[in-house]
């Protein structure tokens, strides 16, 4: 019970950061377990196509009784109605000395497959770790967003008391009052949908990392975001670099490889297979006997009855209605294929970069310029705060400034976590890791 406790207590009190929500997600996401299990079932071939190369052995016990006619091994006459009884043991190895190169070229395809699993897990890493980090930054601009209008809310309220005051003595009419109570009303409305907002933002959090929804989840929300990093600026190379690095892009050509060495396979196929084989085999028969007409006992006929045996077998390839010939045709479209695949995906990747990096420039002049704005709007409500306050101003043009400056806020914000969220996505095609 009291370790029980001790755990309940200790989610609630853990506080969740960016990269304990991806290491999470990336732990218990579906496709991320499914692709673990693919990598497990790729090594297994490997192994497999490994112990290919090893001679197949083999051996088999067999009893077989039988009645009426049969020969009698030491005469070599024909006996009637004797029943027989007939004991036989035999092991036996083969090797294939040459299948057309086949289980060299298993052997690599296994080794590639191996690869092309690894690169796919790391791709579906790369995408939960995107999805995780767009929720969980959501799931920050929603916290601010409600505080603002939280913030909001309480200077409206102490705004109309302040006027309520006022208007009980005469100094302020009543439709200044009125005009205060609708803001306020509207305010609370704000305050409403901004955390139905919030919640719609923990549970995206929550269906990306698979987390379960019964167990608390405290975001470690930020006091306030630093210093913004410029915009990174990629050249040619640099930009080459990053789309030959990603996982997506290195799984396309290992598919391609992978093509390619079962177009080379069909090449080979039309080579002849040389199989070694070689065994041992001995047998007890109820109608060995000697010349006496004793039957002679099981050990010294298994001894004296041994029939060890080697051969070579050579297989010809001649004429199999062309399924070879159309399986190498096959084989070299899919090749082709590939390679049309692989520059596909080189091209989506390197479009994809380009725009996130056009994104990021111009999301972090819309920062630049929604701080400014933020700000104007800040020191203009004081300021019409201020008249308002001495009767200078109607209520209706302190309640505009108040909308005016929550908009304000509302887009810095929406910006700058925009902007947050496009640097990740540029440091992901970078190969750096996500952190906040």
């Amino acid at each position: 019970m009291q370790s029980l406790l001790i755990y309940f207590l200790s989610t609630l009190l853990y506080v969740w950061g960016l990269d304990s929500c991806i290491s999470y997600a990336v732990k218990e996401h579906h496709q991320m377990r499914k692709s673990a299990l693919s990598m497990e079932q790729n090594r297994n071939a490997l192994t497999n196509s490994r112990l290919a190369f090893t001679p197949r052995l083999s051996s088999s016990l067999s009893y077989q009784q039988g009645w009426g006619r049969s020969v009698d091994l030491q005469t070599l006459q024909i006996i009637n109605g004797r029943s027989t009884g007939t004991a036989g043991i035999s092991v036996g190895a083969t090797v294939s000395l040459l299948e057309g190169l086949s289980k060299l070229f298993r052997l690599r395809t296994a080794k590639e497959k191996t690869v092309l699993g690894e690169y796919e897990y790391e791709s579906f890493r790369e995408e939960v770790s995107i999805a995780v980090t767009k929720a969980y930054l959501e799931v920050l601009l929603c916290h601010r967003i409600l505080l603002s209008c939280e913030r909001n809310m309480e200077s409206t309220g102490l705004q109309r008391d302040i006027v309520s005051s006022k208007v009980s003595i005469g100094e302020q009419p009543l439709g200044s009052l009125l005009e205060v109570e609708a803001l306020l009303n509207s305010e609370k409305v704000r305050v409403v949908e901004a955390r139905g907002r919030l919640e719609s933002a923990y549970l995206s959090l929550r269906s990306a990392m698979c987390f379960p929804p019964d167990d608390s989840l405290q975001i470690d929300f930020l006091e306030e975001v630093g210093l913004l990093p410029p915009p990174v600026d990629l050249d040619e190379y640099e930009l080459a670099a990053a789309v030959e690095g990603r996982p997506a892009f290195r799984a396309a050509e290992s598919s391609e490889r992978i093509n390619e060495l079962a177009f080379k396979s069909s090449k080979w196929a039309w080579l002849p297979t040389l199989t070694l084989s070689g065994g041992y085999s001995t047998f007890w028969s109820s109608n060995y006997r000697d010349a006496a007409g004793r039957q002679i006992p099981f050990g010294t006929q298994l001894e004296g009855n041994g029939n060890p045996s080697l051969g070579l077998t050579l297989s010809i390839p001649m004429f199999d209605n062309w399924n070879r010939h159309f399986k190498l045709r096959n084989a070299g479209l899919e090749l082709q294929t590939s390679a049309i695949e692989r520059e596909r995906i080189r091209r989506e990747i390197e479009d994809a970069l380009r725009e996130a990096l056009i994104e990021t420039r111009t999301l972090y002049r819309k920062v630049e310029a929604c701080l400014q704005t933020k700000k104007s709007m800040e020191q203009a409500l004081e300021a019409v705060t201020a008249k308002f306050d001495s009767g200078a101003v109607s209520a209706v043009e302190f309640t505009v400034s108040q909308t005016k400056c929550f908009q304000a806020v509302c887009e810095y914000y929406e910006a700058l976590f925009q902007y947050i969220f496009q640097t990740k996505i540029v440091d992901l095609f970078r190969g750096v890791p996500v952190k906040l």
